[in-house]
């Protein structure tokens, strides 16, 4: 009698378990989606002043963090301070060479990357405009 109880409450256990598993990976594939569908609002490099601003973004742990440097209402640069560092951060770097030609924070996403491209920017609106970006 007693083995059947603890059975059940195993049974119960792991059933809860595994409901909890499957609404934490809905979760982050929804988060996933709305960062990848993301529009960047645009920002007016002429209302910058010049200067160094630091922007970032957690992201389910890994915080992407930038260094935006502004001169004359230009992006001069662009400093990855931290991100996951997986391979698809390291493709989306791409992402942050387009905004510095593009002069622009409205630039296509590497293909491949997408969600790592939109974390650096996430984190390069937040460095200008002051503000965090709800996904």
């Amino acid at each position: 009698m007693c083995e059947s109880r603890i059975s059940h409450v195993f049974g119960a256990g792991a059933v809860l378990l595994g409901v909890l598993v499957l609404v934490l990976c809905c979760s982050y594939e929804s988060e996933s989606s709305r960062i990848r569908d993301l529009q960047i609002p645009y920002v007016d490099l002429s209302r910058i002043d010049d200067g160094t601003y630091t922007g970032q973004v957690e992201h389910h742990g890994p915080l992407y963090k930038l260094a935006v440097a502004v001169a004359d209402h230009v992006i001069a640069g662009i400093q990855v301070l931290s991100c996951e560092g997986d391979e698809y951060d390291v493709e989306a770097l791409v992402v942050l060479d387009r905004v510095i030609t593009e002069q622009t924070l409205c630039v296509d996403a590497v293909s491949g990357a997408t969600k790592s491209s939109k974390l650096y920017l996430i984190a390069a609106y937040t460095a200008l405009a002051g503000e965090e970006l709800v996904f």
